[in-house]
């Protein structure tokens, strides 16, 4: 017990020392597996992680620690012990695209995948991992940990997606990363359209009730972000989402389905201090 203390401790201040959530790019600065988005400015979410399965693009993840990343449990809930995961920090280009060349990538393995407890093949809660790196993320520009929430934002506020996923259903992956802001809907609203038995504690929903936006395959296990105000005319990027699952993609009367990370808040500050 001692120990978990001190650990947790030791955790706390190495989260206070660093700033989390701030890219060194405005990433909403726009002119316009990620549907009805955009193509994100190069690095403007540092903290966004490329899952590569057996040397091509598999999943998304988000940094929040320079040793640890949040996925989705789904992502992982197989084959892994043949095969070859790699992490990718700090990329733009999608591995599939020339993406594991670019310099400012730093690229990891991992050295523990920790599945939720509560997460099976057969349900779609409790959809979310925790990936030890088998070194540190050296923190730049181009990679640095988004916050994470501590409690669940309210309905309306908007939030982004971003990822390497398809632009469409079974469609095509795009070369760069992309982005598509989707508002936060109420549970209700969600468990309207799923069925309230589909809809559970564990879960976040955003998206938009005539569809058009959403993340799709490939997005798996990224980030659902908003940002929020950290103080006097500051703000930060918090992850309050991790992309689970959904009908299709961007379909109408369908929403994005996402691992509420603050319902998991505890969970994910535990497994980091006891591994």
């Amino acid at each position: 017990m001692l120990r978990f203390l001190i650990l947790a401790c030791a955790f706390s201040a190495i989260n206070a020392a660093t700033e989390c959530g701030q890219p060194a790019i405005d990433p909403t600065e726009m002119s316009t597996a990620i549907v009805g988005g955009q193509p994100a400015k190069a690095n403007s979410w540092p903290w966004m992680t490329e899952v590569i399965k057996n040397g091509y693009h598999y999943c998304g993840a988000t940094l929040i620690d320079n040793e640890w990343i949040v996925s989705a449990a789904h992502c992982f809930d197989d084959d892994l012990t043949n095969a070859v995961h790699e992490f990718s920090v700090g990329g733009h280009k999608s591995a599939n695209d020339g993406g594991k060349s670019e310099w400012r990538r730093q690229t990891f393995t991992a050295r523990k995948i920790i599945l939720h407890e509560g997460y099976t093949k057969n349900g779609n809660g409790n959809d979310i991992a925790m990936i030890k790196l088998n070194g540190q993320v050296q923190y730049n520009d181009y990679a640095s940990p988004a916050c994470l929430a501590t409690s669940r934002p309210s309905n309306g506020v908007d939030a982004y997606v971003t990822g390497w996923g398809a632009l469409e259903y079974k469609g095509d992956s795009p070369d760069v990363l992309h982005q598509v802001n989707v508002p936060i809907v109420s549970q209700d609203a969600c468990k309207s359209a799923y069925g309230r038995t589909r809809i559970d504690s564990t879960m976040i929903c955003a998206g938009l009730k005539q569809g058009g936006k959403d993340s799709c395959q490939g997005d798996s296990g990224g980030p659902l972000v908003v940002k929020t105000k950290a103080g006097f005319n500051s703000y930060e990027w918090t992850l309050v989402g991790v992309v689970s699952w959904g009908s299709g993609c961007a379909d109408p009367g369908y929403y994005g389905v996402y691992s509420d990370v603050s319902y998991f808040n505890d969970w994910i500050k535990d497994t980091m201090a006891r591994n």
